[in-house]
């Protein structure tokens, strides 16, 4: 990468931190910094405790020698400066916030949060009061702030802040080459992977969702962060695959989420307050007891992919642990033994507050019968390359008896298959019903009912596409989760059950779709609103799977543009 071209990225990437939806942080770093009316706040990035609960502290306000406060400015995405001559804040590799090269009789000023770090000063005094306050004596003091993850040996501010542009230099120079109308958005989405990159003690590098409220490897996210990664860092993509299937049980189950204290496995291991807000949604599984939670069985789709661009043997490395998963799924989440799997607990759908769990649980839900017939596929052919008859044989009976129940089950009144529960079935149109799409081989009237689905304005087909709740349904609300607003991930699995089903022209149309819709709305928001096409109020930013599938889609229309043109 040329130095122009540096230059250009460096300041793409400077504009979009606006330290309020894209906060400043660093790659391998739990620090990261936000603005409003008082100041700066600096945050530590922990599992399952909110930003305001991991405060460092806020109202950071820097005044120059007149006691006159000065405006902050990102010049580049290594530092934070004050004022045309004022100091600089890097965030160092060793996990430290320093405020350096503050001019004589210049003050910083901050108020300590509930996780108030430690300090050393430099040429600079502390002035006691009910705040911090560090008044300069010298020119070019500095401040070094150390939170509870800081290691290694200090360097100077203009080592470190050297040093972050050098990585970031690196890291960016990885970014997939795309069509002009993408390539910004797709600088931004892969700087976002890079700064969610942290590095879970004893787990290894992990890409989290979000450094705002995600800080562990969740179980689908990983699959769908690694499909993108797989254009820049193959190996990093393949880190979170070995994490994700490196943590599973004896019994076959894989984790909902690896955290640095452990795994979440189980209803048991969950918050109070995520219980009180299921039973609010009238969701509780508190009529089952514990019940194993995990996340849809994407796994053999996210190996497959990161496989075509591994230099190593991806599939023989983790097939066997996928193969256990997928047992698992018949042998523990199958109560009325009709050989046909249930989510247990709405958590191991991903779609946590999805309408069609009214219908209760164990819920029978086509997307998951259509995950587990497309793992059954995919297993069938590993086995098959690799001489396997007999267990080759079994996964491909098991996929056509799942593909041929999804048939079955098509109501004809309706036009979609519901998700049945001990309710009965769940009369609400969702995102979960188009989810068959990615089955081979589907049964040519199913394919047909939802293909019309897909672009019926009384379903699926509105301005931005994909709702999760049909427009028209009455659970439908365009800011709330998974009851209407559009995600990336879901679109991602429509468009690869679209290219299933021989629809290519049309996955790329959704595709194109939903690459416009990130961009006009600023960035990889966890979820979007279909009807104002901005990120909700609840919707955290910086998303590390909305990011990866941008990257991936854009590398797609990339491909596609070269075919057209050759």
């Amino acid at each position: 990468m040329g130095a122009s071209s540096r230059e250009t990225i460096r300041a793409a990437i400077a504009s979009h931190i606006d330290l309020d939806e894209v906060p400043f942080t660093a790659p391998g770093s739990r620090l990261l910094i936000r603005a409003d009316d008082q100041g700066l706040s600096i945050h530590e990035a922990r599992y399952e405790v909110p930003l305001e609960e991991s405060t460092l502290l806020r109202g950071l306000t820097v005044r120059d020698a007149t006691g006159r406060p000065q405006a902050w400015h990102i010049p580049d995405p290594a530092r934070i400066t004050w004022g045309q001559d004022g100091p600089t804040l890097v965030i160092s590799p060793q996990g430290q916030v320093i405020i350096g090269h503050l001019p004589a009789h210049w003050t910083v000023s901050w108020v300590p949060g509930p996780l108030a770090p430690t300090m050393e000063m430099e040429g600079a005094i502390r002035l006691p009061s009910r705040q911090t306050v560090v008044r300069t004596c010298l020119p070019q003091a500095s401040v070094r702030l150390h939170s509870s993850g800081s290691t290694g040996v200090a360097h100077s501010l203009d080592e470190d802040m050297a040093a972050s542009l050098r990585r970031f230099d690196e890291w960016m120079g990885r970014c997939p080459r795309v069509l002009p109308e993408h390539q910004d958005m797709t600088w931004l989405c892969w700087w976002v992977l890079g700064v969610n990159t942290v590095h879970l003690e004893g787990r290894g590098r992990v890409v989290v969702p979000s450094k705002i409220g995600y800080v562990g490897l969740w179980q689908w996210d990983a699959y769908f962060i690694a499909i993108g990664l797989r254009h820049g860092d193959v190996d990093l993509a393949a880190e979170q695959l070995r994490i994700a299937l490196g943590h599973q049980l004896p019994n076959g189950q894989l984790p909902d989420v690896v955290h640095e204290a452990g795994v979440l496995t189980s209803s048991g291991d969950l918050p109070e307050s995520d219980q009180e807000t299921l039973r609010a949604l009238g969701t509780s599984t508190d009529h089952l007891g514990l019940v194993p939670l995990t996340k849809p069985p994407l796994a053999a789709l996210a190996v497959e992919a990161v496989a075509q661009a591994h230099p190593g043997d991806l599939v023989s490395e983790l097939s066997p642990a996928i193969r256990c998963c997928q047992e698992w799924w018949f042998s523990h989440c199958d109560p009325q033994g009709r050989g046909v799997p249930c989510y247990l607990h709405p958590y191991s759908s991903g779609l946590d507050d999805s309408p069609v769990f009214a219908a209760g649980t164990p819920l029978e839900s086509p997307d998951l019968t259509a995950y587990l017939s497309v793992q059954d596929t995919i297993l069938a052919r590993w086995a098959r390359e690799r001489g396997h008859t007999a267990a080759a044989d079994r996964h491909e009976a098991r996929s056509r008896a799942l593909r041929d129940r999804l048939a079955r089950q098509l109501d004809p009144a309706t036009g979609f298959i519901p998700a049945t529960g001990p309710a009965g079935p769940c009369a609400h149109l969702t995102i979960v019903s188009l989810m068959p799409l990615l089955v081979p081989g589907l049964d040519p009237a199913l394919r047909a009912g939802l293909l019309s689905l897909l672009d019926s304005a009384h379903a699926f087909g509105i301005r931005t596409p994909v709702p999760t709740v049909a427009r028209t349904d009455p659970a439908f609300d365009a800011e709330r989760m998974w009851r209407g607003p559009v995600w990336v991930n879901t679109n991602w699995l429509v468009a690869h059950g679209l290219r299933t089903q021989g629809r290519a022209t049309r996955a790329e149309a959704l595709e194109a779709a939903t690459l416009k819709l990130v961009i006009e709305a600023g960035g990889p928001a966890e979820y979007f609103d279909p009807l104002t096409r901005r990120r909700p109020p609840g919707a955290t930013t910086c998303f590390a799977w909305s990011a990866a599938l941008f990257v991936d889609m854009a590398v797609s229309a990339a491909v596609s543009a070269r075919r057209r043109s050759a």
